[in-house]
């Protein structure tokens, strides 16, 4: 404590700012207790299990965490054929990541947020080290990989090996689905753009505040979100494989599809019941552009069922545009459009009884991809591989779904070793033992062969003296 008082002065005598001196202080006393930590939980492992193996040598690391880098040095044991360094294990700390688990969370969340190269500079700042933008770009890499390849394993093994499905505890009837996607650009590939496609499962939603407009903000219940670049059918099949560990899609009788109209969304519903409603935002939009002032009134009319009202109002707009091509043309394509979702023009709960407690609004689905995907993928002079879009979206998804961390390994909690002052010997403890067996001359055992110091080379030299052959 003293020294680091004087530290703290000494800053203070330069004209440093006392408080950044205070956390680099702190940090530096944080890395030395982390070290400490680190030593006494290596003798933990040794203890425990360390007898089983071969220990081979002491080998360094560097850890960065949240107070700065961390010099570990650790047991390298020989299990077989293979190396093992049981205290990266137990902290999950993945070989050539030098990021600690807890670093990577916070890493991941920067990375959602902004670019690469922007998060990198941020997390320099709090952790007082330099972090790479490439150092970001392996640990999303790394996630996104690992996660993806978990999600494909798990479908193969159900719609081709016949393993069961995950079933969660939820319950949700009727279960709510949208989906929509974005378009982003590419770089090094065949194509030039390509869409990420999202996909949300929800129970209903709940209240939360009214604004200042005295409209109502809402909140969903029991969100889901899966994302990715997969073809339409094997997106589907991981996105419904995601909902069902959350719920038990056998207790729902009805689901509820809600969506802009593109053909791949629809796939959402093969194989359940289910209702399809066109998103009401999409709905809107396309009625004002082309009919202006009409097209609210037809709106109206078309989510509620009133055929007869809308087919007037469609009548009226087209007897205005007779003479010009143009206007005729675009009429043309939104009765394209309206006919190709005609199963999807009436509000859902006009069509089935809602809950007890009243119909659920849909259309949430702007607001959860726009600003987690499209504001991360579609900034300006961004392009991306589909590789690297595919597991940036993964990362989404888990931030999303508020699980960064399940693919940052956590550390498995331990015994730690109890601290006592050594005790010295006593003569009784080191007096010769007797035994009614006899034992041939200069036999003994060389303790530190297993011990802490096994890696030491006098030791070394010593197993090999021992292990020799004895000369006739």
């Amino acid at each position: 404590m003293e020294e680091s008082v004087e530290v703290l002065v000494a800053a203070l005598n330069r004209g440093e700012d006392w408080e950044v001196a205070l956390f680099e202080e702190v940090c530096r006393l944080a890395r030395e207790w982390a070290s400490r930590l680190f030593e006494l939980l290596d003798e933990a492992l040794l203890e425990r299990e360390g007898a089983a193996l071969r220990i081979e040598a002491y080998r360094s690391r560097v850890i960065l965490t949240r107070v700065g880098p961390i010099q570990v040095r650790r047991r390298l044991y020989r299990d077989g054929s293979r190396r093992r360094f049981l205290l990266d294990e137990v902290m999950g700390w993945d070989r050539n990541k030098v990021l600690s688990p807890s670093l990577q969370t916070l890493a991941l969340g920067l990375v959602a947020e902004l670019s690469y190269r922007k998060a990198a500079e941020v997390l320099s700042q709090l952790v007082a080290q330099s972090v790479g933008r490439m150092s970001l770009h392996r640990l999303v890499q790394t996630v996104g990989g690992r996660a993806s390849e978990q999600e494909a394993a798990l479908r193969e093994g159900v719609y081709e090996a016949g393993q069961s499905a995950p079933r969660g505890m939820a319950q949700a009837d009727p279960l709510f689905l949208e989906a929509d996607g974005v378009s982003i650009a590419l770089q090094r590939e065949d194509e030039r753009r390509t869409e990420v496609k999202v996909a949300i499962a929800y129970a209903g939603s709940e209240k939360l505040s009214v604004d200042r407009h005295g409209q109502v903000r809402r909140a969903l219940t029991g969100k889901v979100s899966y994302a990715g670049l997969e073809p339409p059918k094997p997106f589907w099949q991981s996105a419904w494989l995601a909902i069902g560990a959350k719920y038990d899609t056998r207790k729902t009788s009805q689901v509820i599809l809600n969506g802009d109209g593109a053909s791949w969304i629809r796939g959402g519903l093969a194989g359940r019941r289910g209702l399809f409603q066109l998103d009401r935002f999409h709905l809107a939009r396309e009625l004002r552009r082309v009919l202006g002032a009409p097209g609210m009134a037809v709106f109206h009319a078309l989510r509620t069922g009133d055929d007869p009202e809308a087919r007037a109002l469609l009548t009226g707009v087209w007897q205005e545009a007779i003479g010009d091509p143009s206007r005729c043309d675009d009429l043309l394509a939104l009765e394209g459009y309206l006919s190709t979702n005609h199963d999807g023009l009436v509000d859902w709960y006009r069509r089935v009884n809602p809950a007890p407690q009243g119909p659920v609004p849909m259309g949430a689905m702007e607001a959860n991809i726009d600003k987690p995907y499209a504001t991360r993928f579609k900034r300006r002079g961004m392009s991306w591989t589909k590789t690297g879009a595919h597991r940036l979206a993964k990362v989404l998804q888990l931030r999303a779904n508020g699980e960064p961390e399940r693919l940052c390994r956590r550390p498995v909690r331990i015994a730690p070793p109890a601290v006592s002052p050594p005790h010295r010997a006593s003569a009784a403890s080191t007096a010769p033992r007797h035994t009614g067996l006899s034992e041939p001359a200069f036999q003994a055992t060389i303790v530190a062969r297993w011990g802490p110091h096994a890696a030491r080379p006098w030791v070394r030299i010593l197993c090999e003296l021992a292990s020799e052959p004895t000369i006739p």
